[in-house]
């Protein structure tokens, strides 16, 4: 049963980082998106103009998803997919539970998808915390 649930959360987050690099790839070309999405509230758009001004970090969390995602799909190197796409959930739920909660309904699942993959794995990440 947990395998079943591990995979399908696996495909899900897959699928749906990919959904998201894609769409932000074509923001970043042609300053469009493909998926329409809430208008962003003024914190938000203060924010959003602050991470296009670094003009590295929107690609590299661009990459990061499509890496994991990758990763997620080919059942290659879930660890790893989790160490780095762990950062950027936790910076995207922050975001959506303090600043913008439009699509928190959408944000919480995927983190809590990405908790139970964490759960599953756990014995291999307890040494990352422990002395």
């Amino acid at each position: 049963m947990i395998q079943t649930v591990d995979f399908a959360f696996r495909l899900i987050l897959g699928i749906s980082l990919i959904v998201f690099a894609v769409n932000g790839t074509f923001l970043l070309l042609t300053g469009s998106i493909l998926i329409p999405m809430p208008a962003p509230n003024s914190q938000m758009k203060v924010g959003m103009t602050g991470v296009f001004a670094f003009g590295y970090l929107f690609p590299l969390v661009k990459i990061i998803e499509f890496v994991s995602a990758i990763l997620f799909l080919s059942n290659k190197y879930i660890n790893f997919a989790i160490v780095i796409l762990t950062p950027v959930f936790v910076n995207i739920l922050g975001i959506r539970l303090f600043v913008d909660q439009s699509l928190l309904p959408i944000v919480a699942p995927m983190c809590a998808m990405l908790i139970f993959l964490i759960w599953v794995r756990w014995d291999a990440f307890k040494r990352l915390i422990s002395e």
